[in-house]
């Protein structure tokens, strides 16, 4: 009698292990993989330095980026250049209306997303040094 019910039991919970431990693995397979943005260069953005910026973000995983987007009144991505494993080129369009402030550049991949931020500020005003001469 002890045969029959485990060989029942083996039966019955046989398939069900068998489901979890290929559904595990098929998971395994397709988990998301953070992107690590470690750098962007330039580090910073003056105002009316240039209509066209292009950043070049360095980090990890940056092949899996699937788009970037910035949240920034007056300034917008325009192109995205994967320029090989660890940097991405990223062209942004500056209005000359974009006012100050810090540039929350948004890098996602199919699963995730990841964030940068970015100073875009105004520029000094240049010191204006020079020398005074008396007329004689």
């Amino acid at each position: 009698m002890p045969t029959t019910r485990c060989k029942w039991i083996a039966r019955t919970i046989a398939p069900v292990v068998i489901t979890l431990i290929c559904c595990t693995a098929l998971l395994a397979q397709n988990r998301p993989i953070p992107v690590v943005v470690d750098h962007v260069e330039p580090s910073n953005l003056h105002r009316g330095a240039s209509e066209e910026v292009v950043l070049r973000l360095s980090g990890e995983q940056l092949d899996k980026v699937v788009g970037v987007k910035v949240k920034h009144k007056g300034v917008r991505v325009v192109r995205m250049d994967l320029q090989d494993d660890g940097h991405l080129l990223v062209t942004l369009r500056i209005s000359r209306k974009a006012e100050p402030g810090t540039l929350m550049l948004q890098v996602f991949t199919r699963y995730m997303t990841t964030f940068a931020a970015l100073p875009f500020e105004q520029p000094s005003a240049p010191s204006v040094r020079g020398e005074l001469s008396a007329a004689k």
